[in-house]
C-alpha cells in the first residue's frame, strides 16, 4: 500500500521537487474535481501519495523552477 500523506503538505512538496507550486486552496479545489490524483480518507482529510508528485506537476501544467 502507498505511503500516502495529507494534501496540505502537497505545496511544499511539490516546491522542495522543484516545481513551482499554486495554493493549498488551488491544490484542494483540484483534488475534490479528480483533476489530480488523491484520495479522501474515511476521516474527511484528503491524501496524495509523494510517488505521484511528477504526475500531478505534469496534470496541473506546472513550471519547473531554476535552482
Amino acid at each position: 500500500m502507498a505511503d500516502l500523506k495529507p494534501l496540505t503538505i502537497l505545496p511544499r512538496a511539490l516546491s522542495e521537487a522543484g516545481f513551482e507550486s499554486p495554493g493549498y486552496q488551488s491544490l484542494s479545489e483540484a483534488a475534490q474535481e479528480g483533476w489530480i490524483p488523491a484520495e479522501q480518507s474515511e476521516n474527511g482529510r484528503w491524501l496524495f501519495d509523494p510517488a505521484n508528485l511528477r504526475f500531478i506537476a505534469q496534470s496541473l501544467m506546472l513550471e519547473q523552477v531554476a535552482a
